[in-house]
């Protein structure tokens, strides 16, 4: 006997269940085989879940949902099928998952056939089969799945399915039909193709920044790694975004803790320079950790690896001056006795008045942030440091050269801040 609240074996007592204390009702034979069935699903559940009173146990969930099954529930028939799929709990054993997955998809379940659809489309679990898993796609996104809708409506807008034998002719129209069906129900994967092709206007759809940029920012919220990554780096530009270095850190974090490969490179490579103040490794080991990642990115031909390669030349350069490889101290130590006393921004300090000041400080971002990542920013920088120093020895006390210089400098700052540099207290990680 089962409590039908609880999903307790056993519970009897005095016409209540001992465990939660719910009546316990007479049923007649049907009903009671229903009620069992929903009884031990729901005990498959509770160990799945870990939940009411029971520890988190696959091997226990799998066992309720077999006894489920015997009798016919159609819900513990695809729990049954994911596991056997996956091997959770239980030996994996593909046949077993085919056949329990179209049993239940048989029998009306829409997320037996969308899953079923995922394994085959993407080659996962199962043999890639692009034409069998569209056909349980195509079913599941007809009949309300909100991330088949995704899948197919790429499809159509891609029409590469036609090309290859599996699939439907290009429909740019119905592909975006069956993408914002997928938006209107908050699927990731839509919400990102759609986000992508609006700020892009690409694949039929009219270019629409803002609400492109809308979809992009509800994809990363619900996890999708891709839209972190494309999220972050519109941040960084400030594409269609206020420029935001800290925005930028956070969802570049958050995609690489998702897997991506590609923001795994970029936040090691923000880590490791420390180009968003306030965010840099914590100690030697993460330091090194970082640079090795950036190395093999770098020997696999990695595209932003090879975007930076110039800095990693110069990085490679000074190592084989010092004769050592680069420590954490080396890039974003303590500031030198020469740029506390102003030795950075040479004029700039001697317009203002101090190294630390706040028009001083977006500069600094300015020259860390953007000169300094690209080969030309950084021929600037070195020539700035090499002249200005001369110039400032000889005419900084002039009222007429801080007048000049002034005058341009604040324009710049004004300039610098509406793109989003800020003017708060900033550390010199590698000036």
């Amino acid at each position: 006997m089962y409590c039908e609240n609880c999903g307790s074996e056993n519970p009897e007592k005095n016409n209540f269940c001992k465990y939660c204390g719910a009546p316990l009702h007479t049923l007649n034979p049907a009903r009671e085989e229903q009620a069992d069935a929903e009884a031990l699903y729901e005990m498959g559940e509770n160990y799945w879940e870990g939940r009411n009173g029971v520890s988190k146990n696959y091997v226990k969930a799998v066992e309720y949902y077999g006894k489920a099954s015997d009798l016919g529930h159609i819900e513990a028939i695809y729990s049954l099928g994911y596991c056997y799929a996956n091997g959770t709990g239980v030996e994996k054993d593909v046949s077993k998952a085919e056949k329990l997955l179209t049993y239940a998809i048989d029998h009306g379940h829409i997320q037996a056939a969308a899953k079923l659809g995922d394994y085959y489309y993407w080659g996962v679990v199962f043999p890639e089969d692009k034409a069998k898993g569209y056909r349980y796609l195509k079913y599941a996104a007809d009949h309300g799945d909100a991330h088949s809708m995704a899948i197919v409506g790429r499809a159509f807008l891609s029409g590469i399915g036609a090309y290859d034998g599996w699939g439907p002719a290009r429909d740019q129209e119905l592909g975006r039909q069956y993408l914002e069906r997928g938006c209107e129900k908050k699927d990731a994967y839509a919400l990102f193709e759609t986000g992508v092709n609006y700020c892009g206007g690409y694949e039929g759809f009219p270019k629409d920044t803002e609400r492109g940029i809308r979809y992009l920012r509800e994809s990363a919220e619900l996890g999708h790694s891709y839209a972190q990554l494309e999220y972050a780096i519109k941040c960084w530009n400030g594409d269609g975004v206020p420029k935001s270095p800290m925005e930028y850190a956070k969802w570049m974090q958050k995609s690489a803790e998702n897997g991506h490969e590609e923001a795994i490179i970029r936040w090691a490579w923000t880590r490791y320079t420390g180009i968003v103040d306030g965010v840099r490794c914590q100690n030697e080991m993460e330091f090194q950790e970082c640079r090795n990642i950036l190395e093999q990115g770098l020997a696999n031909g990695d595209s932003f690896m090879m975007n930076v390669k110039d800095a990693m030349d110069d990085i490679h350069s000074e190592e084989a001056r010092l004769g050592r490889r680069l420590r954490m101290e080396d890039f974003y130590g303590t500031p030198s006795p020469q740029q506390a006393s102003g030795g950075g921004c040479y004029i700039a300090t001697s317009v203002y008045g101090a190294y630390d000041c706040p028009s001083v400080w977006t500069l600094r971002r300015y020259r860390d942030y953007d000169l300094a990542t690209t080969p030309y920013g950084r021929m600037f920088i070195k020539i700035y440091y090499k002249v200005s120093p001369i110039l400032v020895r000889h005419f900084g006390d002039s009222r007429l050269f801080k007048s000049f210089f002034r005058r341009r400098l604040d324009k710049m700052v004004i300039k610098l801040k509406k793109r989003g540099y800020e003017d708060t207290p900033y550390t010199d990680y590698y000036a």
